[in-house]
């Protein structure tokens, strides 16, 4: 759940509160497994993911994911995910570490070189923006995790091009779960960059003089936790690498190395509730 970034608010439910592992884990769970009902074959979101993923193997040409040369321990020792994971193996009188480096040793999975670059070529961002954007996220995303706006601020960042790009995040479960007038707020708010050159800092005043009044406000000011990603070490989140595939080809050699003790206390918190810690 961690390594996919999965969400855990899940529909129908209160927002866990921030230290309440199990209540989080059990969200997780039902984001991903709970099924939708009614007679469609995809009835929960890991069943959409299984589904699309062979499409994605036949467009690129092959599969263009790996776990061979990924160091687990360090993925998760640089995720926000990790004091839900500490504290609940802790609770369960497991192992982490094992498990870790179990994964470790035995990730064997290679890509496909010629579908890495299809995929580079066609799907991933470079960040080099040529118009204003604005991105809308609801912060308990079930199909593309909000952590993943914060990889794509610094792609943008990393390309010199933060100026045309702003991200407004919204309080809601679910996909694209907007509301007209928080559609209508993003409108205004692009075309006043487009009319005026500046992006607007007061967005809420502006909602509230050109669109229906909405209480409580669900645009909130709010920063989305890094991503949880397969390879930390070559993007621009965190080294302010490009992600191209000359970098990803080293993938193997750049995160051998020693891995963290997860069993023990991380530095300046406690692995038993990992109060210091926000989860993602």
């Amino acid at each position: 759940m961690s390594l996919m970034n999965v969400a855990d608010w899940a529909p129908g439910q209160s927002m866990p509160s921030r230290f309440d592992f199990a209540a989080q884990e059990q969200g997780q769970y039902d984001i991903e497994f709970a099924p939708a009902g009614g007679a469609s074959p995809i009835q929960t979101t890991m069943d959409f993911v299984e589904f699309g993923r062979p499409w994605i193997d036949l467009a690129s040409g092959g599969s263009a994911t790996w776990t061979k040369g990924v160091n687990f321990a360090r993925l998760l020792y640089t995720s926000s995910y990790a004091p839900e994971i500490i504290s609940l193996y802790h609770r369960a009188g497991l192992n982490l570490n094992r498990d870790l480096d179990q994964l470790t040793r035995n990730a064997n999975i290679t890509a496909d070189p010629a579908a890495v670059r299809s995929l580079e070529q066609t799907s991933v961002p470079t960040g080099r923006l040529q118009v204003p954007e604005l991105d809308m996220h609801t912060i308990s995303d079930q199909l593309v995790p909000v952590q993943q706006e914060n990889y794509y601020r610094n792609t943008v960042a990393f390309a010199g091009r933060s100026q045309l790009l702003r991200q407004a995040f919204v309080q809601r479960q679910l996909h694209c779960n907007f509301e007209p007038s928080e559609l209508v707020a993003g409108v205004l708010a692009v075309q006043h960059r487009v009319d005026t050159g500046q992006w607007d800092r007061s967005p809420r005043r502006r909602r509230s003089r050109r669109a229906p009044p909405v209480s409580p406000p669900p645009i909130q000011a709010w920063a989305p936790q890094r991503s949880s990603l397969t390879n930390p070490y070559l993007c621009p989140e965190t080294t302010g690498r490009s992600t191209r595939s000359p970098a990803a080809r080293s993938l193997s050699r750049r995160t051998a190395g020693r891995s963290p003790d997860l069993n023990r206390r991380l530095p300046g918190h406690n692995t038993r509730d990992a109060a210091d810690f926000h989860p993602g």
